[in-house]
């Protein structure tokens, strides 16, 4: 499965969530796009492993399917 990261850079920080999970909106922080992506999948894990059971393309997924891809939010306004 491939889900896109949705970037904003804030102060020190990046921030990065995911829009397209059913009944759910993980958003994390950190300071390089590898730690936003570590903690996105531990998020997901979570939801895969309690809320997701209810929905067939989550169900039984494995995180190791779980591919990235990375936009920046256009939305985004940086003071």
């Amino acid at each position: 499965m491939k889900l896109t990261i949705i970037l904003e850079k804030g102060q020190d920080e990046l921030w990065g969530r995911i829009e397209n999970v059913p009944h759910y909106l993980p958003v994390t922080c950190g300071k390089t796009l590898n730690e936003v992506e570590k903690n996105l999948l531990e998020l997901l894990d979570d939801y895969m492993q309690h809320e997701g059971k209810a929905y067939d393309e989550w169900r039984g997924l494995n995180l190791s399917e779980v591919t990235f891809n990375y936009v920046n939010d256009p939305d985004s306004v940086e003071i």
